[in-house]
């Protein structure tokens, strides 16, 4: 713990370097209900071992196996079927609905003995959804939007609704919250998978229909533009990605909820702060340059190598050696891409505090959503006085968090 109040120093520190730069104004799946049976594992501590597959209700199958065997085929009845995944070193982790069908599979292993688990049947997975919007148009009698929603167990129930506009906050819609201006919206169930939205939007908006509890998890959702005259073509989220989608509660739950591989991909990568920025290429640069400091030690040795990236030397020796304005505001840019990071970095603690059981997720998007804005809002700050109750909100934030660690 006492690594975690390490950090709130940290911040506080660096809030007197901005003070003295001076100057004016940058992943996984659940589901529920699993069993298994088998042999039984092989000690941990041997060259070869086959764990017990585990098997849940979203048809995904996880396992642990050495020598691994590729592909994995399981036998179900007089079936042969081949699950999907991926393997992370010596465990494997399927897909979602690959392992649909309720009954006993066998997975065949001569080395380490055959496996035999149950599976209780595909019950829900967000990769069988599918939501396809025909079109959106508006008129003086609102905002009008065919679509179709397809997949085991899907429920117009589910659907979360939003609209956004250039100059004014998203609207949202769901069983549960829903904006005040989207009282009036209705769902109709017209039949055969199609519905319909009729909504009390009079003007031109981007809409966005995703599906509960599918955030991260295979891109279910679709957006389009709603337009006056001809109808707009839509967006798939497969396409659009985590950064397609339209508030950042959203697209940071997206980032978190990522499997490793998926995290790294552009439209998933992409920084809220460097969204907001007309510079975004340059901020881009910036986020991707530190990004080979991960691979150090939380502490010193990550922000020196934090600040080589930066080119950033001794400040107060760099202070002392410029002679003009241009140099000083390149400095403080420096210096306030470092505090940035620190602030980064808080995000990438926490998340290992999430990851190690300590941490209940949606406890950790409040907190990368608050430092996120936070970052936002040191960069639009104007004085010393403004970037300095950002970061001191920051902390104060973080304070939050740790009273919210397990102990």
């Amino acid at each position: 713990m006492n690594r975690l109040y390490a950090h709130i120093l940290a911040i506080i520190i660096y809030t007197s370097i901005v003070m003295a730069a001076g100057g004016g104004g940058g992943s996984s799946s659940s589901g529920s209900g699993s069993s298994s049976s088998g042999s039984g594992d092989s000690s941990s501590g041997s060259d070869f071992y086959f764990s017990s597959p585990i098997c849940d209700d979203t048809g995904k199958v996880t396992f642990r196996q050495k020598p691994s065997i590729k592909p994995v085929i399981a036998e179900i009845g007089s079936a042969n079927v081949q699950i999907k995944g991926i393997w992370e070193g010596t465990e494997f982790i399927s897909e979602e609905a690959e392992a649909n069908e309720k009954g006993e599979y066998i997975i065949r292993d001569a080395v380490n003995g055959d496996r035999k688990f149950e599976c209780p049947g595909l019950s829900f997975s967000c990769r069988m959804v599918n939501i396809s919007i025909g079109k959106c148009t508006y008129s003086n009698k609102g905002t009008k939007a065919p679509f179709k929603l397809e997949g085991p167990k899907t429920s117009k129930d589910s659907l979360k609704i939003k609209f956004s506009f250039p100059d004014s906050p998203v609207l949202s819609y769901s069983k549960g919250i829903k904006s005040s201006e989207l009282d009036s919206l209705r769902i109709t169930d017209e039949g055969l998978s199609l519905y319909s939205i009729d909504a009390p939007i009079y003007t031109e908006s981007l809409m966005q229909i995703s599906y509960e509890g599918c955030l991260g998890n295979y891109y279910v959702y679709s957006q389009i533009k709603c337009t006056e005259d001809e109808p707009a073509s839509e967006k798939k989220g497969s396409e659009l990605k985590c950064g397609g989608y339209l508030d950042i509660e959203d697209r940071v739950g997206c980032r978190i909820s990522l499997r490793e591989e998926k995290s790294k991909e552009y439209e998933n990568f992409f920084p809220e702060e460097c969204m907001a920025r007309d510079d975004w290429k340059e901020c881009l640069k910036v986020y991707q340059s530190v990004q080979k400091c991960w691979s150090f030690p939380n502490g010193n040795e990550r922000i020196s190598c934090v600040k080589g990236q930066l080119d950033l030397g001794d400040i107060a020796k760099e202070k002392d050696s410029c002679s003009d304005k241009n140099c000083l505001a390149m400095l403080r840019e420096k210096i306030y891409s470092l505090i940035k990071f620190r602030l980064y970095n808080l995000e990438e603690e926490a998340e290992i505090l999430m990851e190690d059981g300590e941490l209940e997720r949606n406890d950790l998007i409040d907190f990368v959503v608050r430092m996120e804005k936070t970052k936002l809002a040191f960069n639009n700050a104007k004085t010393k006085a403004d970037r300095k109750a950002a970061i001191l909100k920051a902390s104060e934030a973080w304070k939050g968090l740790v009273a919210k660690v397990k102990k």
